[in-house]
């Protein structure tokens, strides 16, 4: 990218989100679960603090031009996106996890027990029973 006078908006707020990421974590973002990275888009956009979220430093405002603090807020936006992206990630593989092990307890249960006798056979027990089946050919 080069200097600022020929980045678009895009390159820009990438390139701030950059640096963000070189003084708070990953990790450090997913903390915020309450919408604290859109309020502080928030603050920055509308050159407010009383947006700033309230578990922040407030010294951590520093609002600049309006081309800049645009920037700082569409960063902290996209860092929302991000969050939001591996919360998702994290619920799906979660999920995945689930219906796989759901899958194997029901294909185990249903090898467990009994199902309909083919045509011409009867099982002497009741449909459904844990078990072998006990199916005898009809004469």
């Amino acid at each position: 990218m080069g200097n600022s006078f020929n980045m678009n908006a895009k390159e820009l707020i990438t390139k701030e989100r950059e640096r963000q990421k070189t003084l708070w974590s990953i990790s450090h973002d997913d903390q915020y679960i309450d919408g604290e990275l859109s309020m502080g888009a928030f603050a920055y956009m509308n050159n407010s603090i009383v947006w700033w979220p309230n578990n922040w430093d407030k010294g951590m405002f520093k609002p600049s031009t309006q081309k800049r603090n645009l920037e700082k807020g569409g960063a902290l936006l996209l860092a929302e996106k991000e969050r939001l992206e591996r919360a998702l990630n994290h619920v799906n593989t979660d999920l995945d996890i689930t219906i796989k092990r759901l899958e194997t307890e029901l294909l185990k249960e249903e090898s467990e027990r009994c199902n309909v006798p083919p045509p011409g056979w009867k099982c002497s027990r009741e449909v459904g029973h844990d078990g072998p089946c006990a199916a005898s050919k009809q004469f």
